[in-house]
């Protein structure tokens, strides 16, 4: 007789959802979330509650105060958009070209800032409309003040416009320190031609498209051999825009 063996299955015990270590993992990666986002959002050791301002120096620190407070939508230092900060202060001050926040925990805040120097003034043709000008050519504030060397233009132009290349400002700078002391206090600008305008009431033409250095030593030239004391009274104008030679003119 033959014998007939069947296998034996036992079956698995079921082991309850919160027995398994999947069930403890999520738990507590759900607890530590939801910690962690009350430390981020509702805890108060982390709220904002100094901000420092460093490198202002024209602009008054409450304006910046202000524009910073304004740019705070989170109270927690974890969640305060910085970029949002800085973006507004450059917005809000043309006299600011570079914003930087960084947080200093628990609760501060540090907002440099570095501002812009003017070099010169920029006033349309009938020298109503100023602004200051700096070293790239940006108006960053206007101005009834002309306490620097005034530079002219009839383009169009206003606060936040870029109105002339670094190189040629920096080259115009240059020249109005080199001639100075003749009294001169305003470029006029047309096209390549530069007209100088003195308190002594004469002008002087120069032309950009020629080294101005140059033209202001054959300027000085000029004025030390060829111009008395008596002329320099009544000149009308002096032209240096020709290769080494100066024209002058008197007043009849």
């Amino acid at each position: 007789m033959k014998k007939s063996y069947k296998k034996s299955y036992r079956r698995k015990p079921v082991i309850p959802f919160y027995k398994k270590s999947f069930f403890w993992k999520s738990l507590g990666l759900i607890i530590t979330s939801v910690i962690l986002f009350y430390v981020l959002v509702f805890y108060e050791f982390f709220w904002v509650k100094d901000i420092e301002v460093l490198g202002n120096d024209s602009i008054e620190k409450e304006l910046i105060l202000d524009s910073v407070n304004n740019s705070i939508n989170f109270r927690s230092i974890f969640l305060i958009k910085t970029a949002v900060i800085s973006d507004n202060v450059l917005s809000q001050f043309p006299e600011i070209y570079l914003a930087s926040v960084s947080r200093d925990f628990p609760d501060k805040l540090i907002v440099s800032v570095k501002e812009r120097h003017a070099i010169a003034i920029w006033c349309n043709g009938n020298l109503e409309n100023c602004f200051y000008v700096d070293k790239e050519g940006f108006l960053f504030k206007d101005t009834d003040s002309k306490n620097l060397v005034v530079i002219s233009s009839n383009s169009n132009f206003g606060l936040n416009d870029t109105v002339i290349e670094s190189e040629k400002l920096l080259a115009l700078n240059e020249l109005w320190q080199e001639v100075r002391e003749l009294g001169i206090y305003w470029f006029e600008l047309n096209g390549s031609d530069i007209v100088a305008h003195t308190t002594n009431g004469f002008v002087i033409k120069f032309i950009s498209s020629e080294d101005l250095i140059s033209q202001a030593k054959i300027l000085k030239l000029t004025l030390d051999s060829e111009i008395s004391k008596e002329d320099f009274k009544n000149l009308e104008y002096i032209d240096v825009r020709f290769e080494n030679r100066a024209y002058f003119k008197l007043n009849d």
